[in-house]
C-alpha cells in the first residue's frame, strides 16, 4: 500500500487558453501520471500538450481525432491509467494545492481501504 499512486485525468477540447495553466498545476502534484485526453481539438491544444510532454515524462497525451465529449474522454483516461486512484481535472481548473492529494491518499493507505 505504501507505493499507492494516483493518476490525474484531464479531458481537453479546444482548451488552448487554459490547458497550459492546468498542466502547470498538475505537474506540481505527486501524481504518478497525468493523462490528457485531447478530444478532437481544432485549436492549439495539441501543440501545448505536446510541449508539456517534453518537459514532464509523467504526462501522457492521448488524441481522439473526432470530438466525442468529456464523458468519453474521461473513460479513455480511466482505461489508460496504470494507477489505482484517479483524480479528474477539468481543463479550466484553478488553484490546485499539492497537499490536497496527500491528505486524501494518506487515510486510504493507513486504513488499507
Amino acid at each position: 500500500m505504501e507505493n499507492l499512486g494516483f493518476s490525474i485525468i484531464i479531458p481537453a477540447y479546444n482548451e488552448d487558453k487554459t490547458i497550459g495553466k492546468v498542466l502547470k498545476e498538475a505537474t506540481k502534484t505527486t501524481a504518478k501520471e497525468i493523462i490528457v485526453v485531447n478530444d478532437g481539438s481544432t485549436d492549439n491544444t495539441f501543440e501545448i500538450i505536446n510541449s508539456f510532454c517534453k518537459r514532464d515524462k509523467r504526462i501522457k497525451h492521448i488524441l481522439i481525432k473526432i470530438n466525442k465529449g468529456p464523458g468519453f474522454a474521461r473513460k479513455i483516461g480511466v482505461l489508460e491509467s496504470t494507477q489505482p486512484l484517479l483524480v479528474f481535472f477539468d481543463a479550466d481548473i484553478k488553484n490546485v494545492k499539492k497537499e490536497m492529494f496527500e491528505k486524501l491518499i494518506d487515510p486510504v493507505i493507513k486504513n488499507e481501504a
